[in-house]
């Protein structure tokens, strides 16, 4: 006749097994939580190498854009006219002077094919960067200052046919957002620049001053 295990026995077993699944749950747990973390990882590396070669892949297109801008400033001249160099605003008709707005309306219709053409492209271009979809610090580095200036060169017409900014006439607003982000970018780099020339000439400066008679060594 086979003995039953006593009460305190079975007891002893079953605390056994709950130690023993515990440690397996735990192991478990944490073998789970680490491959969720190389997951992630491995998910966030293949997003960030996306929009990397999105981003060199936008910055070729940017040659086209280029050339547009050329066709742009050639037709300029032919008409004797200059492309804007005067302050940047709020990207609205008000923040235009008299001379400016003059100048606007002899660009804006007869040159349209030009400049419309090459901001439609632009605002392409801009919307990767600022919905994140491109690498936008990369963008930068490659894009930053030719993109700012080509901004910058059709600024008036861009304010002519924006008007006071309304919904309904709010056009081109990625480039408008990327331009404000590059434009303060761009200014603080110069700014640094300029402080560390600044900080070298001091260095290299001789401080000298001519004691009192009498006092020198």
């Amino acid at each position: 006749m086979a003995i039953l295990p006593s009460y305190q026995q079975t007891r002893s077993i079953l605390e056994l097994c709950y130690f023993v699944s515990t440690i397996a749950l735990t192991a478990i747990a944490g073998y789970g939580l680490k491959q969720i973390s190389i997951l992630k990882r491995d998910i966030h590396v293949r997003n960030e190498r996306a929009a990397k070669e999105q981003a060199i892949a936008i910055s070729a297109r940017f040659i086209e854009s280029a050339e547009l801008s050329k066709q742009y400033h050639d037709a300029l001249k032919a008409a004797n006219l200059a492309p804007y160099r005067g302050p940047i605003g709020d990207f609205t008709v008000a923040s235009l002077s008299l001379e400016a707005k003059k100048q606007a309306h002899l660009k804006a219709a007869p040159l349209a094919k030009y400049w419309m053409a090459n901001l439609n492209q632009l605002e392409a271009l801009a919307a990767s960067f600022a919905s994140g979809v491109a690498d936008e610090k990369l963008g930068y580095k490659i894009l930053g200052l030719g993109f700012c200036r080509s901004v910058e060169h059709k600024y008036d017409v861009m304010c002519l046919h924006r008007g006071s900014g309304k919904p309904e006439s709010n056009y081109w607003k990625n480039i408008i957002a990327l331009y404000k982000i590059w434009a303060d970018r761009l200014k603080t780099e110069g700014l640094k620049l300029r402080r560390d020339e600044i900080e070298s000439q001091l260095n290299d400066s001789l401080d000298q001053d001519v004691p009192p008679i009498g006092t020198r060594a």
